[in-house]
């Protein structure tokens, strides 16, 4: 039953993944640099990627070869004003591994 559902899942997970907005983070370098307005785009999701298994009474799709693109806005104060610049990440296919449960 699993195995003829992965169809619908992949279907779900590709439109789930199309763009998701992340939450705002700081990160500490060299003083605390603000990340916002942060969006992952995924790529394509072939069927060999994901692993399906039922945890109780959801299911669990386990995502190992992801990729995609990481985008958003960052400011930092630094010593005499601010660091501000857009950022756009490519993240090739197999760099991010990821958990989600229906």
């Amino acid at each position: 039953m699993l195995k003829q559902s992965k169809t619908a899942v992949l279907n779900e997970l590709s439109k789930i993944l199309t763009r998701v907005h992340l939450d705002d983070v700081s990160v500490q370098i060299l003083g605390t640099e603000q990340l916002s307005n942060i969006w992952f785009e995924a790529s394509e999701i072939d069927e060999d990627d994901v692993d399906l298994s039922i945890d109780g009474d959801s299911i669990c799709a386990d995502i190992h070869q992801l990729g995609g693109r990481i985008s958003g806005h960052s400011w930092k104060k630094v010593l005499f004003g601010e660091e501000v610049f857009d950022f756009d990440v490519d993240i090739r296919k197999g760099g991010i591994s990821l958990t989600l449960w229906f």
